[in-house]
């Protein structure tokens, strides 16, 4: 987002303050005027995510389940818990580690399964691999048939370890992140995509789009331009209800924005709702 020094700032809520304001300068402290605008200005940075999401962030993935993997050992079915190479730590019911690694489970058939072996990839789709330009993900949430979504709460590795149950089942309610090195990412799904998710589940990633080298970019001055006075036109509108402006001023800038916002982002359909509000407008 363009205009993020703190001196830009000052000046989207001087240039605001000159569109509201109703008052001769001598009556009303200016550092009052300044300090008001700044804490509406927090508000309108809400608003104006909604309208830069497109521009600044992109759907990255649209990752389809796989199921997990399934073997029999000692008579015995299991599935996998986490994703390892097979080895005498992990072996099913009898290695050190084997409880971390896998599950006994009686819905599956163990004729019907192929038996464990050592030195074996197995995977569990909980574990979600992450390429390097996400690290800077938004969001993910996870794609059902009829189109309904089930948005991922993303959390640290130290709150995924306060759940208890980590091989529970069902549709995933949230994403763990965590960085094993400082070049690396790994996420886990939790609870475990079930059979639903495997045949009609999408995971769904959102990230910031990739910074370009700062020397490599080319300024368009018009759309830092339009940018600028976005912002001004937006907090002062936020600004309206604070100053008690009147509606006709109020519907006159509200115009202005309408305009502006044509030309800032001319692909998108308006997404500003005419309300007033609690001294801001709806996004």
């Amino acid at each position: 987002m363009v205009y993020e020094s703190d001196l830009s700032v000052y000046n989207i809520c001087e240039l605001a303050l000159l569109k509201v304001s109703a008052f001769e300068e001598e009556s009303t402290p200016r550092a009052w005027l300044m300090s008001t605008a700044f804490k509406y200005y927090n508000i309108m940075i809400d608003h104006m995510e909604n309208f830069i999401k497109e521009q600044y962030m992109k759907v990255v993935t649209r990752q389809s389940f796989v199921a997990s993997s399934n073997v029999s050992h000692g008579g015995v079915a299991y599935r996998c818990l986490l994703s390892n190479t097979s080895s005498a730590a992990t072996e099913p019911g009898v290695g050190s580690q084997w409880e971390i690694y896998w599950r006994e489970d009686d819905s599956l058939t163990v004729s019907a399964l192929s038996a464990w072996i050592t030195g074996t990839a197995y995977t569990c789709n909980a574990d979600i691999s992450l390429a390097e330009e996400e690290f800077n993900l938004v969001n993910a949430w996870i794609t059902l048939s009829g189109d309904s979504e089930q948005p991922l709460r993303i959390i640290s590795s130290q709150e995924y370890d306060e759940i208890e149950d980590k091989g529970e089942k069902g549709t995933p309610e949230v994403l763990m992140i965590e960085f094993t090195s400082p070049t690396v990412m790994i996420g886990r799904l939790w609870p475990i995509p079930d059979d639903t998710c495997v045949d009609d589940g999408v995971l769904n990633k959102r990230i910031r789009k990739k910074e370009e080298n700062p020397s490599s970019i080319t300024v368009d001055a018009s759309k830092q331009d339009n940018s600028f006075k976005y912002q001004v036109q937006q907090l002062a509108i936020d600004l309206c209800d604070v100053f008690n402006v009147s509606d006709t001023k109020w519907d006159r800038m509200y115009r202005e924005l309408l305009k502006i916002e044509k030309e800032y982002l001319p692909s998108t359909k308006s997404k500003v709702q005419r309300r007033r509000m609690n001294g801001c407008y709806t996004a």
